[in-house]
């Protein structure tokens, strides 16, 4: 399993960098090594998200309601069924073959594939009605 640090929708992407430096050079500090071990966990570097696999992914029930999804990244086959996504933002992300909750009409669908493969942008930038 993995754990991903996600910020508010139209988060600056300064801040996202300098949340991705500082939190990758707290997991490679020793003493944090050593308490995730003890955890049961392998604390590893962290990676600014975009551009990510998240391919056939397991996201059921997972809360992403006012955040933006990684951008450029590719959810193909991934099962978002029962998550919560009110108000969040997809942006340049392939969700082609993606299982998506009953309603999506909240959500912010900027430039991307579809469940059925077609691109938001040829009907007005929404996947409603394309899951």
């Amino acid at each position: 399993g993995w754990f991903v640090l996600v910020g508010p929708a139209k988060l600056p992407n300064e801040i996202s960098l300098r949340l991705n430096r500082e939190m990758d050079a707290f997991l490679k500090e020793p003493e944090t090594q050593t308490r995730m071990r003890g955890f049961g966990f392998a604390a590893s570097g962290a990676s600014n998200a975009a551009g990510s696999r998240f391919d056939g992914s397991d996201l059921r029930g997972a809360r992403i309601g006012c955040y933006s999804v990684p951008a450029l990244s590719d959810f193909t086959g991934a099962n978002f069924s029962s998550a919560f996504l009110d108000r969040a933002e997809f942006r340049n992300v392939n969700l082609t073959g993606a299982t998506l909750p009953f309603d999506v009409s909240k959500v912010f669908w900027s430039s991307v594939i579809c469940p059925d493969g077609t691109n938001s942008v040829d009907h007005s930038d929404t996947c409603v009605g394309h899951t």
